[in-house]
């Protein structure tokens, strides 16, 4: 019994002593995947760093747009933004990340900031991807899209 019991406490103490800890992109992105969401973040950090020159033209979808920045050799998304063109309290930006095949590599959310007559949404994920995605969101009901989705490919 004393050596189930010295068993736990080891297993225990392994998060405490920070053996096992979140990738930094998990940290710095908020949460990665919806309650009960079954789909597996894949994505991968950009170790080489090309001159940002590229610039994917914005999709937009009524009144709202997207926009990424990439490497202007890679695929690395180095930013991203989503604009709602008129302030609107209560939604959360979907970002998709998807391979050149379709294959879905991770979703994040972000919060919105109201800017002038705008509602801004954006972050750096410096992340490896073909396609990113960005949509409105509830913020009280994820799988409700509001605006978007707008797509652009690297």
């Amino acid at each position: 019994m004393k050596k189930v019991r010295l068993a736990v406490a080891v297993v225990a103490a392994v998060p405490a002593t920070g053996l096992v800890a979140a990738p930094a992109w998990a940290v710095a992105y908020g949460p990665q995947a919806a309650p009960g969401s079954i789909s597996p973040d894949v994505l991968t950090a950009c170790s080489i760093h090309n001159p940002p020159t590229s610039a994917a033209g914005g999709s937009g979808n009524g009144s709202f747009s997207g926009r990424i920045a990439h490497g202007s050799r890679s695929n690395c998304v180095e930013t991203q933004t989503g604009t709602l063109h008129n302030k609107q309290t209560g939604l959360e930006e979907r970002i998709r990340f998807r391979s050149v095949n379709g294959k879905l590599l991770g979703t994040r959310w972000r919060p919105g900031a109201e800017k002038g007559n705008q509602t801004i949404f954006g972050s750096a994920p410096n992340v490896r991807a073909h396609q990113v995605c960005e949509a409105l969101v509830l913020s009280t009901a994820r799988s409700k899209v509001v605006y978007g989705p707008a797509c652009e490919n690297t």
